[in-house]
């Protein structure tokens, strides 16, 4: 029996727009892909090293925050080029796709829980922050599994990656703001998708 599955964390709407980027991507990466076949490497090589970075990034997080910084935009190049490898390589699959997503999201939630360890965060909407979008993540890649329509969600996890980088850089925190206003728009979208998904199953 077939169980084949189209894993997305993304709206309809944007599939367009995302299978531009990954074009770019290709392209951009193609002789860093070259290279890593020639070496033997495959696309779930990279996921599971991507894995791995969380570990460097919260043991320097407190002592040295520039490597930790380094080891974030190490990963964010992994994820950007695991898939790459994957169609350059034509071995593009949704088994592939599951551990490139998995891996990804483990990298974000570590780096939050990190935050909220070490105080940069605060506990409680830290942790709201992150259920929410834990929440919103999986209701998405269920809602495309069985292709019911899923609007276009804004997503904050680059958003916060970047307000960490002010944050290292200038020593300016805007988080409290940012975990308010995302954890309330989260929870709302989450309403609204799971009373979709409700529906649906009616």
């Amino acid at each position: 029996m077939d169980h084949k599955l189209h894993l997305s964390t993304f709206s309809q709407e944007e599939d367009s727009l995302y299978h531009k980027s990954q074009k770019i991507r290709d392209q951009l990466f193609s002789p860093l892909c070259a290279v890593l076949t020639k070496m033997g490497i495959k696309p779930d090589h990279l996921s599971y090293l991507n894995l791995l970075m969380i570990v460097p990034f919260a043991y320097f997080f407190q002592t040295i925050p520039f490597v930790s910084f380094g080891v974030l935009v190490v990963s964010i190049l992994i994820d950007a080029v695991d898939g790459c490898l994957a169609r350059f390589q034509k071995i593009s699959s949704e088994k592939g796709a599951l551990l490139d997503i998995a891996s990804d999201h483990f990298v974000f939630f570590g780096v939050l829980l990190t935050l909220i360890c070490f105080r940069t965060l605060d506990g409680f909407w830290g942790s709201l922050y992150s259920l929410n979008y834990l929440l919103m993540i999986v209701l998405v890649i269920v809602m495309r599994s069985i292709n019911l329509h899923v609007f276009p969600i804004l997503r904050s996890k680059y958003y916060f990656y970047a307000l960490w980088t002010l944050l290292i850089f200038t020593g300016l925190n805007y988080f409290s703001v940012f975990l308010v206003f995302f954890c309330i728009y989260m929870f709302l979208t989450n309403l609204f998708l799971f009373h979709k998904l409700r529906c649906s199953l009616s």
